[in-house]
């Protein structure tokens, strides 16, 4: 997920420009916010793109207005938090969605990492296995896909508003989809292999 805010045309302390400060520590908001599932870095792209992430989390929940929060100026809190609109204030909703998201995309994983041994056993019930594993990180990625795509959705209204925040859903969610059709393809082959394979 990403985020970009205007430029530094503001003045005042309201964006940091020092490209190693932490996050978290009210230094001032930065003008790009990535999210990934262990952590997140944000950017400043003036006058050229540096920045810092944070440090990493297991099982990360998605809550942009904590972030920015953390990162605003005591002295600027009330306007930005009169400035973000509700749907990036819904840290209840968003936390919640993408931490299962999160958890199913694990789950997603290390059913894939499973396949890789049984189908090289080639036996059976190793294919047979192999298929029901596969099936499982497709349905997995399936609904992970689909809440972070309801997630992106989601705070994409700010798009139409006035703030000059830019949401939009990165790279990740495209590859999550793309691990799905893949997990998918891939349970007929294991299919047909437990079928006409005859070694048990």
């Amino acid at each position: 997920m990403r985020m970009v805010f205007g430029n530094n045309s503001i003045q005042g302390d309201l964006y940091n420009t020092t490209a190693d400060a932490p996050l978290g520590h009210s230094l001032g908001l930065r003008h790009e916010y990535r999210w990934g599932l262990y952590h997140y870095c944000a950017y400043i792209l003036e006058p050229t793109t540096t920045g810092v992430c944070s440090n990493t989390t297991f099982s990360l929940a998605w809550t942009p207005f904590e972030a920015l929060r953390d990162d605003v100026s005591p002295k600027y809190f009330v306007q930005v938090n009169e400035f973000i609109i509700s749907s990036l204030r819904d840290s209840p909703y968003l936390g919640t969605l993408s931490r299962v998201a999160y958890w199913l995309i694990l789950v997603a994983t290390i059913a894939t990492i499973c396949v890789i041994p049984l189908s090289a056993c080639k036996t059976t019930l190793t294919f047979l296995l192999a298929a029901i594993l596969s099936c499982g990180s497709a349905a997995s990625l399936l609904i992970a896909a689909s809440m972070w795509s309801s997630i992106v959705s989601h705070v994409q209204a700010t798009n139409k508003t006035q703030t000059g925040i830019v949401a939009d859903a990165g790279q990740s969610l495209w590859l999550t989809w793309a691990a799905f059709a893949f997990s998918l393809l891939s349970v007929l082959p294991y299919v047909v292999s437990s079928r006409t394979y005859r070694r048990y």
